[in-house]
């Protein structure tokens, strides 16, 4: 019955440390109603603070005994409730067998005892006998209240330690207009309205950042360089990038107004790889694009980490430049794309469905978009951009400047499945995106020089803890709206 109070108590000191620490008094309540969170902290307080007047009133409190009282609160509650739930039985039933206590005064006979025997050994042993003596007796008092304090001094330690654990960094967020553009509206979006603040005309606001959950680190670096001839037969093509790592897409999709080909995959002088889009006949479409993705295998699908590029763009209106990551069934996607009608923006999206691997949740066709200033032009020249995606939170950079984050719930949950990574360059149906479609733009090209991947670690303890509560199962039994009877 204790961690009736103490366990939420506990979680709602947590929660106060880490928004003190983080500079964040916002997120000191929890993600509860408000009414809810004021009656828990009020239920936290009451007791404690009858106890402590109850005290004082009786002239018994001192600064160790409050001490005392806000450690033992819960146990001495427990008590008093039981002794006044034993006497409304006892009177309810009649008995009434209650006893009168009394405390012994100073007046009282019992104390008066061999008082000039004490006076006289006290005068006798001068007032220095006096002070050694209650010296000594300090002693093993103070071993005493270490001891009584112990145990809560140690679980004081560990709810400290598991804070300064988990606080994550705080990423500073670069002063950058954003624009919230139509979203799609299913229950796991939340709407732009009930989120002031994460994305509007000032959204660098100062005192506003991204929150780092644990490391990336390792991975591999890709710079595209010269590859072995085509099959190892000598003399051959050279592909333009590594098969191993990657494919060159060769198929289309119906807002696509060209198809992918392989062959508008060209290398690129002194490293790197050019993505053409060009006037072409292919098939249905009258022009043909350039794609590449990490290959459609479990060992080579990404779930979390941070993915980085060095890339120019193409300035051509109805045209999308992309570097992003995306999956199916359920539909998942984080997006970091470039319109061409205006390459100093930044278009950021996530699509995000529920479920896991192989479930049909796939709706949405807008996902949750916003454009962001860059403060420079994409098609200008080379500039390096990531995407950090961690179970908490998903942050966007440009040149090193944290430019857009997103934590879990602001506006959808995280994806939680792993994604293959894409870039590519292509032309939208979409005029009211990208503009439409300039023909005499064409042909153009995006560049990439290089692409980095690193592997996310979880925080210390985390994985250990995380594993530790896990409760057996599958979800997706347990929830009655997600394919039932599954």
């Amino acid at each position: 019955l204790l961690w009736l109070w103490w366990f939420p108590a506990i979680v709602l000191a947590i929660n106060l440390g880490m928004a003190l620490a983080l500079g964040a008094p916002e997120q000191a309540a929890l993600p509860l109603p408000r009414w809810v969170n004021a009656a828990m902290i009020a239920g936290m307080i009451t007791p404690p603070a009858l106890l402590i007047a109850g005290m004082r009133g009786y002239g018994l409190l001192t600064a160790a005994r409050g001490l005392r009282v806000a450690l033992s609160w819960p146990g001495a509650f427990l008590l008093d409730v039981s002794g006044v739930l034993i006497g409304l039985a006892d009177l309810i039933a009649g008995k009434r067998d209650w006893l009168a206590i009394t405390r012994a005064g100073a007046g009282d006979t019992g104390d008066t005892g061999d008082t000039t025997g004490n006076t006289t050994g006290n005068t006798t042993a001068g007032g220095a006998g006096s002070k050694r003596m209650r010296i000594g007796q300090a002693a093993p008092w103070l071993r005493m209240q270490i001891g009584r304090a112990g145990p809560w001094l140690g679980i004081a330690g560990l709810v400290a330690a598991g804070v300064a654990i988990a606080l994550p960094e705080r990423v500073p967020l670069a002063a950058r207009a954003c624009q919230i553009l139509e979203a799609d509206t299913h229950p796991w979006i939340v709407p732009a309205s009930e989120l002031p603040g994460w994305c509007d005309e000032a959204g660098g606001t100062p005192g506003r950042y991204g929150q780092r959950t644990g490391s990336f680190t390792g991975g591999w670096l890709e710079e595209f360089g010269a590859q072995e001839p085509a099959g190892g037969v000598p003399g051959a093509a050279a592909p333009p990038v590594d098969p191993a790592r990657w494919e060159m897409l060769d198929d289309t999709f119906p807002c696509n107004l060209a198809k992918f080909t392989p062959r508008n995959v060209l290398p690129l002088d002194g490293g790197g790889v050019r993505l053409r889009l060009q006037p072409e006949q292919a098939g249905d479409r009258a022009l043909t694009a350039a794609s590449i993705a990490t290959p459609d295998r479990p060992d080579a699908r990404h779930l979390y980490g941070r993915f980085e590029v060095t890339m120019r763009a193409i300035r051509a209106s109805g045209v999308l430049t992309a570097f992003f990551l995306y999956r199916f069934d359920p539909w998942q996607e984080i997006d970091l794309e470039f319109p061409g009608r205006d390459t100093t923006k930044a278009l950021i999206n996530v699509y995000y469905n529920p479920g896991e691997a192989g479930d049909l949740y796939n709706y949405g066709y807008r996902g949750t978009p916003v454009l962001v200033d860059l403060g420079f032009d994409a098609a200008d020249g080379l500039h390096t951009y990531a995407i950090e995606w961690d179970p908490q939170e998903i942050r966007w950079f440009a040149d090193g400047a944290l430019i857009h984050a997103r934590r879990s719930g602001q506006p959808t949950p995280v994806p939680h499945l792993p994604m293959r990574l894409h870039i590519n360059a292509w032309p939208i149906c979409a005029a009211d995106l990208a503009g439409p479609l300039d023909l005499t733009a064409l042909p153009a090209a995006a560049d990439v020089r290089a692409v980095r991947l690193s592997r996310w670690s979880p925080p210390l303890l985390d994985d250990a803890l995380g594993r530790l509560l896990q409760r057996p199962g599958d979800w997706r039994d347990q929830s009655g709206w997600i394919q039932p009877g599954r």
